[in-house]
């Protein structure tokens, strides 16, 4: 129970004199002081720094690509998209494994844009703002959800209103995830007329 360098002797019970001796090393089991993330949260796209600790003679490797780690050593993980489960392996001299998980929680990107509702003459101007939270990367594509016949919008979220009067959707989508998107409903109505 005692890890040191121990020696297994066999003797021969026909000649007592003649012996063989193996020498065995035994060593701890292996343990993990500590396995820590910084940040544990992060943004769509950014990365964090995992840091194993574990007693000397032991090697530590961890998964999704990360492998072999020293102890106290931090190592990045790459840009992640989703929420990851990280986990550490650490080996002893004798083979015996023990694993330790942890998870990096990468937060949901939504998107927001303003201003909304709107109310525009045909063919008038409107510039429109886009607010990303949870990403690196808070760019947005902008799109008219009707096409062209709902009039033309600038990658600076400058909206020129349909020749048209109709109801029409500017459509700010993320970059970063662009399963979320946020729209604006916008109004166009005829200009004025006086018919006398």
């Amino acid at each position: 129970a005692t890890p040191g360098t121990y020696h297994v002797v066999a003797t021969s019970n026909s000649d007592p004199t003649k012996t063989a001796t193996a020498t065995v090393t035994v060593v701890a089991l292996p343990t993990i002081t500590s396995f820590t993330a910084l940040p544990t949260t992060i943004n769509r796209g950014a990365t964090s720094t995992l840091t194993a600790a574990f007693p000397a003679g032991i090697t530590g490797s961890i998964n999704n690509g990360i492998g072999a780690v020293s102890s106290g050593s931090g190592v990045s993980t790459p840009a992640l998209t989703a929420t990851t489960i990280y986990t550490l392996t650490v080996t002893n001299a004798a083979g015996a494994t023990l694993p330790g998980t942890l998870t990096v929680t990468v937060n949901p990107v939504a998107v927001s844009v303003s201003p909304t509702p709107v109310t525009l003459s045909v063919s008038t101007n409107q510039t429109f703002t886009a607010t990303v939270t949870g990403a690196v990367d808070t760019s947005v594509a902008w799109s008219v959800l009707e096409g062209a016949s709902g009039g033309s919008v600038t990658a600076g979220g400058v909206y020129t209103a349909s020749a048209t009067p109709g109801t029409y959707h500017v459509v700010a989508t993320s970059n970063s995830d662009p399963t979320k998107t946020a729209t604006a409903t916008v109004t166009v109505v005829a200009l004025p007329t006086i018919t006398s």
